[in-house]
């Protein structure tokens, strides 16, 4: 028997129930408010990534005299020749870049962007023939590369390391419409034959500027919108779609052809996405550089015209 005026210690049955049941209140409380919190800070990531990729592009037309398309292509061919034999292959040039690749040296990723994993290498060894001397930009090896600042920090379909499937993808995808493909290539011959081999430069498709492609306003242009890294189709089977930022087949978006508003996902074939966001709006980078939210809810029309960049036709009401 316990002696006479001793306390007793810890807790009933009864008190620990209650103790575990008030704390378990508060944890209901304040969960929403820790989620709300960090859904605010991803989102305030996003703007700031959606940002400085648009500022890099500024950087981008400053060196070189017009705005990366959402696919280019940049070649100089030289070759050696031995009569009407070519006896030599040598190939220079920025190749085939997105529009997220040609901005790595202007996001301070100039070492990456030189690296082996973004250029076509190689050298024959000496006194082959014909010779081979390829040095040259190919976007499609940075595949398998994450990049922190291409990925949304509340994008629910890729990884804290930023890749899906095995490869690094982006939340951010391209207008297409304001950023079209184009190509330019030069060719050059050493010791030609007397005729028919003659240099020569060549170009297709439009290179945008920052003066003359957005009659619209550059503020009432959409450069990129956060959407999916890796969006799940509703195919049969279920399949799913990482949109590798280094593939100029992914990741981009126009007024005609893959998708209408970047979150819906529904391409023109009427195949739907299966994930959708359940946030009610959306970061968008404009080309001046602001970054905005647009809601969820934005009628098509309204988006395709905040796509285009020479309808002019402010931005209805509900942009």
């Amino acid at each position: 028997m316990a002696p006479r005026g001793s306390q007793r210690s810890g807790f009933t049955l009864i008190e620990l129930l209650v103790v575990i049941a008030i704390i378990a209140i508060l944890v209901g409380l304040l969960l929403p408010a820790v989620q709300k919190v960090r859904q605010s800070a991803g989102i305030s990531q996003s703007h700031n990534n959606l940002k400085q990729i648009v500022l890099a592009m500024h950087s981008y037309q400053n060196a070189n005299g017009g705005l990366p398309g959402y696919y280019s292509s940049k070649m100089d061919y030289t070759y050696t020749m031995s009569g009407t034999s070519y006896v030599g292959y040598k190939y220079r040039g920025e190749g085939t870049q997105t529009f997220l690749s040609s901005l790595l040296p202007f996001l301070e990723q100039g070492m990456l962007a030189d690296s082996p994993k973004g250029r076509q290498i190689s050298l024959s060894a000496p006194g082959t023939v014909p010779f081979y001397d390829y040095d040259y930009g190919y976007s499609y090896g940075f595949s398998g590369t994450p990049m922190k600042m291409f990925v949304s920090p509340i994008d629910p379909t890729v990884g804290a390391n930023g890749t899906a499937s095995g490869g690094g993808v982006t939340s951010y995808w391209t207008n297409a419409s304001a950023f079209p493909y184009y190509s330019m290539q030069s060719t050059s011959y050493i010791n030609p034959p007397s005729s028919g081999y003659s240099s020569s430069s060549s170009s297709s498709g439009t290179q945008a500027t920052l003066a003359a492609s957005f009659p619209d306003g550059a503020s009432q242009t959409i450069a990129l919108a956060e959407s999916f890294g890796a969006p799940v189709y509703s195919t049969s089977p279920t399949s799913v779609a990482p949109q590798y930022w280094g593939n100029q087949n992914y990741a981009y978006f126009t007024t005609t052809t893959n998708y209408t508003r970047a979150w819906d996902m529904t391409k023109s074939t009427g195949t739907n996405v299966l994930i959708n966001s359940s946030w009610s709006s959306h970061p968008v980078g404009m080309v001046d550089g602001s970054v905005r939210n647009v809601s969820k809810s934005v009628s098509p029309t309204t988006w395709l015209m905040a796509i285009k960049p020479d309808d002019g036709q402010p931005n209805p009401n509900d942009w």
